[in-house]
């Protein structure tokens, strides 16, 4: 999503540093700095409607993984309690987070950078305690992925396989082929 956002506003500056011949003419009668006030705020929204559906299919896709891990598996505690914790930090995210940064977003959008204003802190730390917990969610995943990779190494997994396919163990030679 980082990188979405990052070419949408390389997008706004594009659109108006390198002009089709059309724009042009239209950005000249609106005036070059009018016009890329204009396409940011443009990418800015189309960041905002991104961030909101990442958010909501996060929900729904943890939501269901936390399911399965529940009703599904036999999972142990900790495995279930991770996803429950993604679950709850995405929620965060789009019920806490994201509504206080969209609007301090839209409150900057067309103030010049020269300005001074509150709320540009403000949004700093917002934005930065929303990177917080995306580390969260991250290192979450990679600890259960770590857990997962180490486990294929249990001894146990050995007994399975031999309930699996007993008809090559010495004592059932019995069965017919």
């Amino acid at each position: 999503m980082a990188l979405i956002a990052a070419a949408d506003t390389w997008q706004a500056d594009h659109l108006v540093d390198l002009p089709s011949p059309e724009f042009a003419v239209e950005s000249h009668l609106a005036g070059a700095p009018n016009a890329r006030v204009l396409f940011h705020y443009q990418a800015e929204e189309e960041k905002r409607r991104n961030y909101e559906a990442w958010e909501m299919a996060q929900i729904v896709l943890g939501s269901l993984f936390f399911l399965f891990l529940l009703f599904g598996t036999d999972e142990s505690k900790v495995a279930i309690l991770a996803g429950l914790a993604l679950l709850l930090l995405v929620l965060s995210q789009r019920f806490f987070l994201f509504p206080n940064i969209a609007s301090l977003g839209r409150e900057l959008d067309f103030l010049p950078a020269a300005v001074p204003s509150p709320s540009r802190g403000k949004l700093a730390a917002l934005l930065g305690f929303y990177g917080g917990v995306e580390i969260a969610k991250w290192s979450i995943q990679l600890f259960m992925a770590g857990r997962v990779i180490a486990g294929r190494r249990r001894p146990e997994s050995e007994g399975f396989r031999n309930y699996v396919n007993p008809i090559n163990k010495a004592n059932y030679r019995h069965v017919n082929r």
